[in-house]
């Protein structure tokens, strides 16, 4: 049971003002730069967990910025640079 309250608040210290993960806006970056989106991508490239990352995978999905689920295939990637800039309101800047 303590387990759990770690959980949630470890999870409660990753969710921003805007009631998303704080890292969402760059792991968004990374999944329209390279056309995909996976949890073990955004675990491999931002040092975080798998709960973590399946949260967020869950958010992205939740705001159609990726498809859903589909076994082995890879999610399909819908969001754009210009729809990045009008859901996150700051500019998507190329590195």
């Amino acid at each position: 049971k303590e387990e759990n309250s770690e959980d949630e608040a470890e999870d409660n210290d990753n969710l921003g003002d805007a009631g998303y993960d704080k890292d969402l806006p760059d792991i968004v970056r990374m999944v329209v730069k390279t056309g995909q989106a996976s949890g073990a991508m955004i675990q491999r490239r931002f040092s975080i967990g798998y709960m973590r990352a399946a949260k967020i995978m869950d958010q992205m999905e939740k705001f159609n910025f990726i498809g859903p689920h589909n076994g082995s295939k890879p999610r399909e990637v819908y969001i754009t640079k210009e729809k990045f800039k009008e859901f996150f309101g700051e500019d998507f800047d190329e590195d």
